[in-house]
């Protein structure tokens, strides 16, 4: 019963550092429906520099967003927020934060 609540939520991931080897990888197994089918409606990949899906290869999925650009060490908090807000559609809905910058 847990796990149908749970999957049934559609959860909104974003994943900090895509173009790296953990990166890609996260990202990769939320497509790939881990931890279960259903539980992550939308992937939010963001990397530093430019970065596409058919350079991560990755399966054609409407659930991911890639955001390029996203330098986490430039400004304070307030300046990510905004950062962040402008560029990530339904930034609001964010249930699952994973870093993988290093």
């Amino acid at each position: 019963m847990q796990q149908q609540s749970q999957t049934s939520q559609g959860h909104h991931a974003i994943v900090f550092g895509c173009s790296g080897i953990n990166g890609w990888a996260l990202v990769n197994q939320l497509l790939n429906n881990y931890p279960a089918p259903g539980t992550f409606s939308r992937v939010t990949a963001v990397a530093n520099r430019a970065f596409t899906a058919e350079e991560a290869q990755w399966p054609t999925d409407d659930r991911l967003q890639i955001v390029s650009g996203v330098d986490l060490l430039v400004g304070d908090d307030a300046a990510l927020e905004k950062t962040l807000a402008e560029k990530i559609s339904s930034v609001e809905t964010i249930s699952h934060v994973y870093y993988a910058g290093m």
